[in-house]
């Protein structure tokens, strides 16, 4: 599933935020399960920008990509350098709650 949502997000998908919600949501739901919360909130940033948006809306390809990339590191483990990690995720976080703000 995440090598899959990493491709697609390569690929500026303009017009493809279903197809990365449900590989973000397939991820978020068994990254605990895997011993990786981290990749959990990760995959949880790109739910939350992407939860209704239906295809062909415009979505932010640079976001997309940058939650892929979070996505990727967090895969490695916490291990690998925890305080990088931890600001990826925190900035994701805080781009989506720009990007899509609460009650949109």
């Amino acid at each position: 599933q995440l090598a899959e949502l990493e491709a697609c997000s390569r690929q500026r998908p303009f017009n493809a935020p279903t197809t990365l919600y449900a590989h973000a949501h397939m991820i978020r739901g068994v990254a605990g399960t895997c011993g990786l919360p981290s990749l959990g909130l990760a995959a949880k940033a790109m739910c939350d920008l992407l939860d209704g948006v239906e295809d062909g809306s415009m979505i932010d390809a640079n976001l997309i990509t940058s939650l892929a990339v979070t996505m990727m590191h967090a895969a490695k483990g916490e291990q690998e350098d925890p305080e990088l990690l931890k600001e990826l995720i925190a900035a994701c976080h805080e781009a989506v709650a720009h990007a899509r703000p609460r009650g949109r």
